[in-house]
């Protein structure tokens, strides 16, 4: 018999106060579970990311999501393993209602807005948008789709 494998995106939210006590309960009751993967999520709205307020520094701190000092050691390119054997990951969720953010957010005007939208992508693990609305939803696929095109021409 084949074997299916589910995955499922439980979306937690963290108490500003008390978070790293909350965190460690949950990764080790999601643990008991059968989880090997969790995602602390920090929402932002709107177009405009702004370090100081959305960076996963500051709104997602490892030592506030990692129980011990040796987890934190254990850096990598995506998410870092407790010792609990749980991958645990950073994501940044961006609502988007207007279709101006759209373009604000996928293509920044500046090369310093580029620059820093990408250092601040990168301190994540992942990275998600969710359009509220249809237009909003239409202009991200086709900003996507053309930003796809492009670079698969220039690996001509």
């Amino acid at each position: 018999s084949q074997s299916s494998q589910q995955y499922f995106d439980l979306n937690i939210p963290l108490p500003p106060s008390g978070r790293k006590h909350q965190a460690q309960m949950c990764q080790a009751r999601l643990r008991q579970l059968g989880y090997h993967g969790i995602a602390f999520c920090h929402n932002s709205f709107g177009g405009r990311l702004i370090p100081e307020r959305d960076g996963a520094d500051k709104t997602l701190p490892w030592d506030q999501l990692l129980p011990s000092e040796a987890d934190k050691e254990s850096e990598s390119n995506f998410g870092r393993q407790n010792s609990l054997g749980t991958k645990v990951y950073r994501r940044l969720n961006i609502v988007i209602e207007e279709v101006s953010d759209v373009c604000q957010l996928l293509l920044p005007s500046t090369a310093d807005a580029q620059q820093a939208s990408r250092e601040l992508f990168q301190k994540y693990d992942i990275v998600s948008l969710q359009p509220m609305n249809e237009p909003v939803l239409q202009s991200m696929c086709e900003l996507l789709s053309q930003s796809n095109e492009a670079k698969s021409s220039n690996n001509l």
